[in-house]
């Protein structure tokens, strides 16, 4: 078992890291200043939960597997606070799972096998933006402004439509998939310091004409356009400034 307490940071960009037998926790962050940041690799537990947060720890998955094969859950959020960004989370229980703490899903594949994809024990907070879901269980704990889609055998939270400059700066300040139902015209510069998609069923413009750039993209932060979505401006369009990403599918 890795443990991460007071200002312990685990940090696992590739790799496996698994218990094989019994009930031990893969990864448990303890403590208002303990982080465990998730990237890439695996965290698996045989018989027991993959993640554990306890006491105001911070636990963010922005890529990887994270999987519990037993009926216990992947992620638990005890008492501090677990954020899914990306990733795949697995369980043959509830995937993701607060019970005293906060959970927020922007986006990711959450996936179980035996039981509702999420859940929330009362008094626990959870709030969903974005993902991919095995089940409609995310449609329960949709943040405002979101909606559950069918896509193919899975469930899709996507934005409820925005067609409004103010509606585009919350949403994506917010981050996770975007969905944008009409033209957009933008007076000023949006600034994503968050990994954001942004995602139309019909042909969508937004025109930055009145701005200097479209989007200025953070170090650390990605931004992804889709098809559909046409960007014009009289200067430059996206500037990305630092170590940063922008994707156009």
């Amino acid at each position: 078992m890795a443990f991460a307490e007071g200002t312990g940071v685990i940090n696992v960009f590739s790799g496996t890291v698994k218990t094989t037998a019994g009930d031990k926790v893969t990864i448990d962050a303890v403590g208002s200043n303990a982080k465990v940041n998730v990237v890439g690799g695996l965290v698996e537990s045989a018989e027991s939960t993959a993640i554990t947060v306890r006491d105001n720890a911070v636990v963010t998955v922005d890529g990887g597997i994270v999987e519990s094969k037993s009926i216990m859950v992947a992620i638990h959020a005890k008492g501090g606070k677990a954020v899914v960004t990306n990733g795949t989370i697995k369980s043959v229980s509830n995937a993701v799972c607060p019970e005293g703490g906060t959970a927020e899903i922007k986006g990711g594949t959450i996936i179980s096998t035996g039981r509702d994809a999420v859940y929330a024990h009362p008094g626990a907070v959870l709030e969903v933006t974005g993902g991919t879901f095995s089940d409609e269980s995310a449609g329960h704990y949709l943040a405002d402004g979101y909606v559950v889609k069918a896509d193919g055998d899975m469930f899709k939270v996507v934005s409820d439509g925005i067609n409004t400059e103010a509606e585009l700066r919350e949403a994506i300040a917010k981050g996770g998939e975007v969905f944008i139902s009409g033209d957009i015209t933008l007076k000023d510069d949006i600034v994503v310091t968050e990994n954001v998609t942004l995602k139309a069923d019909k042909a969508v413009t937004i025109n930055a004409a009145e701005a200097t750039d479209a989007f200025t993209v953070n170090s650390g932060a990605e931004l992804t356009l889709c098809e559909g979505i046409t960007v014009t401006s009289a200067t430059s369009i996206l500037y990305a400034n630092g170590a940063n990403y922008i994707k156009i599918k």
